[in-house]
């Protein structure tokens, strides 16, 4: 593989004697017309030009010698180790492989040897990180739903670590956190630096690379993100997993008699409540996707901690066909909501009104085509009703004065006769 005295001396010109005049693509164009050709199949990329100097790089070994030695075969080591603003013996650990390369020196070396970067980053065997943690990666890293999941965890249970970039997840429900761990594994191929029987924490190097698919860094009540543009315009499996792991960890279902609803909330300190509301909006829109209708985000309520106002910003689910559509499309990982929320769709759907005038029109009717007084028992088996909302609409009936109970049968039998002998059904109050 030596070059030839030939190529050598001409190399030597064009780029030995003036490094910083020779021509090449920018990086950065280069990233950005592979974003602009993506960008109408919504797909999130990340390179390894893209990643922080925390993350180290290591090449397959058979393309990693032929790297340096085209590299050295252009210069000497101390002309390298400037170039790449490192000692002279750091290149000979570089060259052995002994260290990783930082992405900012592989940028460097694609540059003075003109290397095609897709080509480098084919021959990535693996990258690390200087605070521990490994990942074998196939690069470019393409967003999907594993990654939009746990994405959607940093803004809720999950954070990222501001200083060493480590991510971390809490939650008392131990089928949240063993999804958590599942959806890590099955991504990174990394194990939990720390564990506890609610916590588990990654190293940097999970945190690095979800903050480059846009999740938040550092306290959530300082929030000022948006969602991720690439998860708002992503496809029905990517939405789906952010949103069931944002409302799984701060969302909740009420079940109770006269109020049933999904609501999500955050809290952040009063001058961030703006960039909230905006990411509250974005996740309506969303929903919305699913034909779920949504209500807010509102104000629920404001409290002071050491001087500073706090915001508690809320949207809410209420309506049942939205709640199913939740169910269906979304639902909840965490056993205990998806528990709740399959306890509320168990429950008989509230009629409309619609459905209610209806009904009383029905029961007039049985009294038009039938000889009266008619039993409660009759007017249930001929529509098909169960006997007590009978009941309750006849008594509701008998206040409008509509019919008049003419004896009783049983205990929840009585008889009935159409007031007057005439159909009143227009005038039934609901």
């Amino acid at each position: 593989m030596a070059i030839s005295d030939v190529s050598k001396n001409a190399i030597h010109s064009q780029f030995y004697n003036d490094f910083q005049e020779f021509i090449i693509p920018k990086m950065e164009d280069f990233m950005n017309n592979k974003q602009k050709s993506n960008k109408t199949e919504m797909k999130k990329e990340i390179h390894f030009w893209e990643l922080p100097d925390s993350i180290r790089i290591k090449l397959n070994r058979d393309y990693h010698k032929l790297l340096f030695r085209k590299l050295l075969s252009y210069s000497n080591h101390g002309k390298t180790a400037k170039r790449l603003n490192i000692s002279n013996s750091h290149v000979y650990h570089l060259k052995n492989q002994r260290y990783s390369l930082k992405p900012s020196q592989l940028v460097t070396i694609s540059k003075i040897l003109c290397e095609d970067p897709e080509t480098i980053e084919e021959s990535i065997e693996s990258i690390n990180t200087t605070r521990g943690g490994t990942a074998r990666f196939k690069f470019p890293i393409i967003g999907n739903e594993e990654i939009a999941s746990l994405v959607g965890h940093c803004y809720g249970d999950g954070s990222i670590f501001t200083k060493k970039s480590q991510f971390k997840f809490c939650n008392f429900n131990k089928t949240s956190l063993n999804e958590v761990k599942k959806t890590v594994k099955k991504q990174f191929n990394t194990k939990s630096i720390n564990e506890t029987e609610t916590t588990a924490t990654y190293s940097s190097l999970v945190g690095e690379i979800l903050n480059k698919f846009g999740a938040h860094r550092g306290h959530k009540l300082r929030l000022n993100e948006d969602v991720p543009q690439w998860i708002k315009d992503g496809n029905d499996k990517i939405k789906s997993r952010f949103l069931r792991a944002l409302i799984d960890d701060d969302g909740s279902v009420s079940s109770s008699k006269n109020n049933k609803n999904i609501n999500f909330h955050q809290i952040v300190l009063e001058e961030y409540d703006v960039h909230s509301k905006r990411f509250l909006k974005s996740v309506s829109d969303m929903l919305k996707d699913f034909n779920i209708e949504v209500h807010g985000p509102y104000l629920s309520r404001n409290y002071k901690v050491d001087g500073k106002t706090r915001n508690i910003n809320y949207i809410l689910i209420s309506d049942w066909e939205s709640i199913k559509n939740y169910s269906d499309k979304i639902n909840f990982c965490h056993s205990k909501k998806k528990l709740k929320l399959k306890n509320v769709l168990n429950r008989k759907k509230a009629l409309s009104k619609i459905e209610r005038k209806s009904i009383y029109d029905e029961i007039l009717k049985v009294f038009e085509q039938n000889q009266n007084p008619i039993s409660t028992r009759f007017i249930s088996k001929e529509l098909d009703i169960p006997h007590r909302p009978v009941l309750k609409r006849l008594k509701k009936l008998q206040n409008d004065r509509l019919i008049t109970c003419a004896g009783r049968i049983s205990n929840r039998s009585f008889l009935w006769n159409m007031h007057g002998g005439e159909s009143k059904s227009q005038n039934a109050k609901i």
